[in-house]
């Protein structure tokens, strides 16, 4: 009985041994990145991974995949471990929220998270034109907060209003529209889609056309709109 009781303990002893070794042998040291399993993608971002263990991970909930996601405007799709130490992730684009052309110059894709990624080739389908000395975040790869709310508002109610402006002005504390008319709008950053449905209504009013002189702005920064015709 007791050389039994000997043996169960060495067994026992043996097992937790040979686990703690496999646990420590099988981390993720080798990864390989893909996009729709076509589109190879860098890992160096990734490396965080390295070094994890290949059990109990769940990578779509991983904070490295997460920031990895917002930095390319990705997502996981899949993902595979090879034993003994080999990772395979595979990504889906996100489609584009809105595109902008910044200073007239560079163009760019901006996904919902407000991540920008620069693009080429024409111009003509841009959805809005920004001018402003600071669009993005010091890492340059995603828009600055204030500004993107705005944009996803905005860019929504422009591509179903074709007579509002889609070239704005970002200046530090309000956002400048030039109008059709030739007059200037100004907007604050705060409740953008209140705000705008005030400057339709006023470009749409049959009013306009009895003031003694045109309108040269539309100031939407007050609780009540104020309009100045000098």
């Amino acid at each position: 009985m007791r050389f039994l009781k000997k043996k169960l303990i060495l067994v026992s002893i043996a097992t937790i041994l040979t686990f703690v070794l496999i646990t420590r042998l099988l981390r993720i040291q080798h990864i390989t990145c893909s996009i729709e399993k076509t589109e190879v993608c860098s890992t160096e971002e990734l490396y965080k991974l390295r070094g994890t263990s290949i059990f109990f991970v769940n990578l779509y909930q991983n904070t490295s995949i997460a920031e990895y996601e917002r930095a390319h405007n990705i997502a996981l799709k899949s993902y595979h471990i090879s034993l003994p130490q080999t990772l395979e992730v595979d990504f889906t684009r996100k489609p584009e929220l809105y595109t902008v052309l910044l200073n007239d110059t560079d163009r760019y894709s901006i996904s919902d998270s407000g991540t920008a990624k620069l693009l080429t080739g024409s111009n003509e389908n841009t959805d809005i034109q920004v001018i402003t000395p600071t669009l993005f975040t010091e890492q340059n790869t995603t828009i600055l907060p204030i500004y993107h709310h705005f944009l996803v508002a905005y860019v929504k109610i422009i591509k179903q209003d074709k007579e509002l402006p889609k070239r704005v002005l970002f200046e530090t504390e309000f956002v400048e529209l030039q109008l059709s008319s030739g007059g200037v709008a100004f907007l604050p950053y705060e409740h953008t889609q209140e705000k705008i449905k005030i400057l339709q209504h006023i470009l749409d009013s049959q009013a306009l056309s009895t003031l003694p002189a045109p309108i040269k702005e539309v100031d939407l920064r007050f609780d009540l709109p104020v309009l100045r015709t000098q």
